[in-house]
């Protein structure tokens, strides 16, 4: 995503997107091309991640984060311009709650040389004692996510396509989310949620009706109620058109 004088974020084309009633100072907004409908907006400082025009048929890996501090300091972290680091999405331990950070268009910095091609996922935990931390509230919450991001951008669902950041063939020495991540659990959840969402049982399980983290509302930039995926993947891919019209328009 291309940010434009630090301005604020704002959702323009998508099914139940939300619009702010006005962008502080007048200044011009960015356009999201797709992303979660469950996620709450948290923008990462915009030079730790690279802009890019990403869509479906770009994007191939999941990969599985374990962020070795805080929620609130991850968050703290993405937005250090000092950091040159970043992740699309980042997941609270104890209820699931779920921000995204970076427009998966663009290219986060999330594991070293593979990062075209991937969408990273945080989950607040450490590796080395992941017994607090790896709740079953993260797992469904990522669950959900993973098969929205597959069914968006055609990713398949399995362990050569989702995998550890210790598991990506990159070129960094990191190991999360470690032996303590609980893959064959989180598979479960995932099957669950792939079914849920083809309708075999409660497509809005665990949606809420506005409460923090579940998607429900427009207060402090959430999206609403989860969008069909054919329409989201449609909708994004006219996005991105609008975008690449946009720029070459620019001077």
């Amino acid at each position: 995503m291309r940010a434009i004088h630090g301005s604020a974020w704002v959702l323009v084309g998508l099914a139940g997107a939300c619009q702010p009633e006005a962008v502080p100072g007048g200044r011009e907004a960015t356009t999201w091309a797709l992303g979660y409908p469950g996620a709450t907006l948290v923008p990462a400082y915009t030079g730790n991640y690279r802009d890019a025009e990403r869509g479906p048929g770009d994007i191939h890996y999941i990969i599985v984060h374990a962020t070795d501090i805080t929620f609130d300091e991850t968050i703290a972290h993405f937005q250090d311009p000092a950091a040159e680091v970043s992740a699309h999405y980042v997941i609270r331990s104890a209820d699931g709650y779920l921000i995204q950070m970076v427009d998966d268009a663009d290219i986060a910095w999330h594991d070293a040389c593979f990062n075209t091609e991937s969408i990273g996922v945080e989950h607040e935990g450490d590796e080395y004692d992941p017994e607090p931390w790896y709740t079953e509230e993260m797992y469904a919450s990522s669950a959900r996510l993973v098969v929205w991001l597959g069914t968006a951008y055609g990713i398949p669902l399995d362990r050569a396509h989702v995998m550890g950041h210790g598991e990506a063939p990159d070129c960094s020495d990191h190991t999360d989310p470690g032996p303590g991540w609980d893959w064959d659990r989180y598979f479960e959840l995932i099957e669950q949620a792939r079914a849920e969402a083809a309708g075999e049982g409660d497509a809005d399980a665990g949606v809420g009706e506005g409460g923090e983290g579940d998607g429900g509302g427009c207060a402090a930039g959430r999206r609403p109620a989860r969008a069909p995926f054919a329409l989201v993947t449609l909708l994004g891919f006219l996005a991105l058109a609008a975008r690449r019209r946009r720029r070459s328009a620019w001077p």
